[in-house]
């Protein structure tokens, strides 16, 4: 093994992190990849402007040309990130298809990377080859309804070995999302983490992931936050935040210790109020219900909540939602008796100057007493 590789394998073992380097010769790195004695397991380039054309960093098509001879003759690499290296949908084609012959990548991650239907198509290709891959990370790809379903029908067909999958703000709309929907009731399916973030579901895509979601077991983290949602989402997700149910029988808890259903004002008082009971489960951790159109009434509810030692939230944000100070101040006293909050996000809901003023929190404390 000459002297370069040596350098390189000592250097990169295990994690290699090129972040904004501008380095030039890439060919030299996917050279060291090519050898069947790399030890490489985990790449790290993004951030580099691959998609650079000079003189003195090279050509962004050879970069591509030279990514796709590495990755498809390696036997070490499992994950890889090439986020925001800015290839065009045509430059990432080929370095798509080096990634298509590698059968043991166990983390993709191209956030920041556009991908129209051909890349979507050979991507497709690469995630199905990928017998050891549990976590696609493509967030912001901006891969469209058509592109978007040719992603989902792959990792419809790959449920049972996904354990993450990101997809926030691809533009997918609600119809493009149905092998989503169906992956989700899978009983095989294992995702456990699932962001599909931004990406225009609105009220009939919103509302087939929801009630997938009332038959999965595996999600724990959920993120659907600015899709335009509505108050029949919100009906749906609660219920799927009251656990599992076959033949009208309880059969389990939520698994869904995560939810995350920010800026989707289109929710509604109604809506926000039935999410909030649905939350306040014996599961459900983290919650982010900022900007869904709530109200001081749903503000009184997390008050009563915070006051249930079998509630085990420790992260709660429910911001933009005009709670008022007559919402507001319930939750400050709440807190007196709450030791698991770690976490409390209320910016931006109207509450005025003054908190905790003592006629209202004593007839908050009567109040609650009494009901």
């Amino acid at each position: 093994m000459c002297n370069f590789h040596v350098l390189c394998n000592l250097l990169l073992i295990y994690i290699c992190k090129l972040h904004w380097n501008r380095i030039a010769p890439w060919s030299f790195l996917m050279q060291c990849l090519e050898k069947p004695n790399c030890t490489l397991t985990d790449l790290d380039i993004s951030d580099n402007p691959l998609f650079y054309t000079s003189n003195n960093s090279g050509s962004a098509t050879v970069a591509g040309a030279d990514i796709r001879t590495g990755l498809g003759k390696n036997h070490s690499l499992l994950r890889i990130d090439l986020s925001n290296v800015g290839f065009e949908p045509s430059q990432m084609v080929p370095v798509l298809g080096g990634l298509g012959k590698n059968s043991i990548m166990m983390r993709i991650c191209l956030n920041g990377i556009l991908l129209d239907e051909p890349s979507c198509l050979q991507l497709a290709n690469a995630l199905v080859s990928s017998k050891l891959l549990s976590t696609v990370e493509l967030r912001h790809a901006r891969m469209g309804p058509k592109g978007g379903g040719l992603v989902l029908g792959m990792i419809e067909k790959i449920c049972n070995r996904l354990t993450k999958v990101d997809l926030a703000g691809n533009n997918i709309g609600s119809y493009s999302i149905l092998p989503l929907s169906r992956c989700l009731t899978n009983p095989e399916c294992r995702i456990m983490t699932l962001d599909v973030s931004n990406n225009k579901l609105e009220s009939d895509g919103g509302t087939y992931i929801a009630k997938a979601l009332m038959r999965n077991s595996s999600v724990t983290d959920l993120d659907m936050s600015s899709n335009s949602l509505t108050l029949r989402v919100a009906e749906f997700m609660s219920d799927a935040l009251r656990g599992l149910y076959e033949g009208g029988r309880k059969v389990s808890d939520t698994k869904i210790r995560k939810i995350c259903l920010s800026e989707n004002p289109s929710i509604g008082p109604l809506g926000a109020k039935v999410l909030m009971l649905a939350a306040a489960n014996d599961t459900t951790e983290h919650v982010e219900l900022a900007n869904i159109g709530g109200s001081a009434q749903v503000a009184k509810i997390v008050a009563l909540v915070l006051r249930r030692v079998t509630v085990p939230w420790y992260h709660l944000d429910i911001s933009n939602n005009d709670s008022f100070r007559g919402g507001l101040n319930p939750i400050f006293w709440s807190l007196r008796h709450n030791n698991r909050l770690r976490v409390l996000k209320l910016r931006n809901n109207k509450a005025g100057s003054l908190f905790g003023a003592y006629p209202e929190n004593s007839f908050f404390y009567a109040e609650t007493v009494t009901t």
